[in-house]
């Protein structure tokens, strides 16, 4: 779960260095983090919390 973070947290310091002020390119970043967070949750079996 750390390295998974740390990849998230590494995807998102890229995107933002890399899409800078464009709102757009930022958003569409911390979707993908977001859907990253999701899959680590479903796999450890948290979907079912996520539900309630």
């Amino acid at each position: 779960m750390l390295r998974a973070y740390a990849r998230a947290t590494t995807l998102a310091r890229l995107c933002h260095r890399s899409g800078t002020t464009v709102t757009c390119l930022w958003h569409n970043c911390a979707n993908k983090v977001a859907q990253a967070w999701h899959y680590i949750g479903c796999s450890k079996g948290a979907a079912g919390r996520d539900l309630m």
